[in-house]
């Protein structure tokens, strides 16, 4: 990845920040978009500290404004954008039965339209220099309705999430562009942690017994890294991947297990 240039959004903690500590190791040049000030100056100064050409872009990823402003930082300091990484957060956690409209379109908001007014301003350079990759970072809800919980905003808008990637992708492969979706599970990210800690507390029990429940749902029997998800999102924007498009890849320990 020498020479490429990528904005990570979201990528100031987090899954977000190990998916740019991979691309910068690879040689990436790395615009982290996040709207914690603080948080984005220390995952800056984490990346520089390793060699790596990192700028920050403190901006809302959701919004067209943010985005522009993202993309301009890009454009400013290193010119081309080549590669995408879209991790603009979580829809609304709500049932079917509190999901408003207005719910579902700012969910609709963070699961699509932030990823296709991003495109819009990169994805004809991508096209025109026949290179590009494009990376949604998703849940495995979006192949797999949630069981014990009732989810709905989520469920359908994270679906629709993966149905925009997969659609783009036969759009522009033939220009030597790819896309692809990655579902996450059970991955041990300081929200998840802290989760764990506020569970135990009002459970009476360990943190390691909420762990152990957590680690249960999957066949490797522990909790993902973030830094295993970003190798796999390094991958898919590396020049090793340029056959594998329009694909839905669960980081997830196992738990996802559809036969079709």
């Amino acid at each position: 990845m020498q020479g490429r240039t990528a904005i990570v959004a979201g990528g100031s903690r987090g899954i977000g920040l190990a998916v740019a500590q991979e691309l910068a190791a690879e040689g990436a040049n790395i615009v982290i978009a996040g709207r914690d000030s603080d948080a984005l100056g220390s995952a800056v100064d984490s990346l520089r500290v390793g060699g790596g050409a990192v700028v920050g872009a403190c901006t809302d990823m959701t919004t067209a404004k943010g985005i522009s402003a993202a993309v301009d930082t890009a454009r400013t300091h290193f010119g081309s954008i080549d590669i995408v990484v879209s991790n603009t957060g979580s829809p609304a956690l709500t049932s079917h039965g509190e999901t408003s409209e207005a719910d579902l379109a700012r969910s609709f908001e963070t699961m699509v339209l932030s990823l296709h007014r991003l495109l819009e301003h990169v994805l004809p350079g991508m096209r025109e220099r026949g290179w590009g990759r494009v990376v949604a970072l998703n849940s495995v809800g979006a192949r797999e309705a949630h069981r014990d919980v009732d989810l709905f905003a989520s469920d359908v808008t994270r679906i629709a999430g993966s149905s925009y990637v997969t659609a783009l992708a036969a759009a522009v492969a033939a220009d030597g562009v790819t896309a692809n979706s990655v579902g996450v599970a059970g991955i041990r990210t300081t929200r998840v942690e802290d989760q764990m800690r506020v569970q135990a507390e009002a459970s009476g029990v360990a943190v390691a017994d909420v762990e152990a429940r957590r680690s249960a749902g999957a066949p490797a029997g522990r909790l993902g890294t973030p830094e295993e998800v970003g190798s796999v999102v390094a991958f898919l924007c590396s020049g090793r991947s340029s056959f594998v498009t329009g694909q839905f890849i669960a980081v997830d320990g196992g738990r996802l297990r559809r036969l079709g």
